[in-house]
């Protein structure tokens, strides 16, 4: 079993902002007790040229043979990017942001998405904000033939 989870730390020596780093932990024990984690030593992902203040919200599924995960890039100016596994849950490959298209309801930031399949189309429920001033989101939900775009 796979577990994807969110920390944070510092971004620089001395700075008291902060950023979030994913982590990934493993488990065979069946009662859910033993974990071990991986990204120890260096976050799975952490901040960009993007994302200073990191990452978040994850979503992982698999996809014909890849494993395709899609997060939250960005807290402030939040936006959705991701990355994919060919083999083992272990190495990924950032690929990038993702395009949402445009709509009023992500016109500020967005992000935190949930993605799953129906039949031959993937659905994505994702929150937006119009405006990020106001912090009044929506919940918004989109469809793609492949799951990525």
């Amino acid at each position: 079993l796979h577990c994807f989870f969110v920390g944070s730390t510092k971004r620089q020596r001395g700075d008291r902002r902060r950023a979030n780093l994913l982590g990934q932990a493993v488990s065979t024990d069946p009662d859910l007790q033993r974990w071990e984690v991986l990204s120890r030593e260096a976050p799975l992902i952490g901040t960009s040229s993007r994302a200073p203040d990191g990452v978040e919200n994850v979503a992982v599924f698999r996809r014909r043979s890849d494993a395709v995960m899609i997060y939250s890039e960005g807290l402030k100016s939040q936006h959705l990017a991701h990355a994919v596994s060919k083999d083992d849950l272990i190495s990924w490959q950032r690929r990038g942001a993702l395009s949402v298209g445009e709509a009023r309801w992500t016109a500020g930031r967005y992000g935190a998405p949930f993605v799953w399949a129906e039949g031959d189309c993937w659905w994505m429920a994702l929150m937006g904000e119009a405006e990020t001033q106001t912090h009044q989101s929506a919940i918004g939900l989109l469809h793609s033939s492949d799951g990525v775009h």
